[in-house]
């Protein structure tokens, strides 16, 4: 179900933000195919389709992040500031930061470039057989 927000009397709808960075995430997951096991890429695997990453948002560490934390890691890996996340959610940008904090603690990560290691390798390794 989309989720949207109202900005400055427009309303921002998740599926707008979906369209803007699905081709720019598609098209970045080929420069970090390296990073999958050599086993998962013997054969030629099919490049990642927008509804691959879509669900690899969805399917990114359930069982360690809330779903409101995956939702604020989908935005995170979109490229979005935690400014941007605090105006499309609603929330203060201070508790964008708090989540992200939160979020970094339970991947055992530091970085938001720590944070595309493990979503990439979810994305070519772990969505299974097309």
């Amino acid at each position: 179900m989309p989720w949207g927000a109202s900005h400055r009397g427009k309303t921002i709808v998740h599926e707008q933000v979906r369209s803007v960075d699905e081709a720019r995430l598609v098209a970045g997951a080929t420069a970090w195919e390296h990073l999958a096991p050599a086993e998962a890429l013997a054969e030629p695997a099919p490049k990642p389709t927008g509804h691959d990453v879509e669900q690899a948002f969805e399917t990114f560490a359930p069982s360690r992040l809330t779903r409101r934390e995956q939702g604020i890691v989908s935005l995170i890996l979109r490229g979005h500031s935690s400014m941007s996340i605090g105006r499309i959610l609603e929330i203060a940008e201070g508790t964008v930061k708090i989540h992200r904090k939160h979020i970094y603690a339970k991947l055992d990560i530091s970085s938001q470039t720590e944070l595309f290691n493990p979503f990439i390798k979810h994305l070519l390794v772990d969505r299974g057989p097309s």
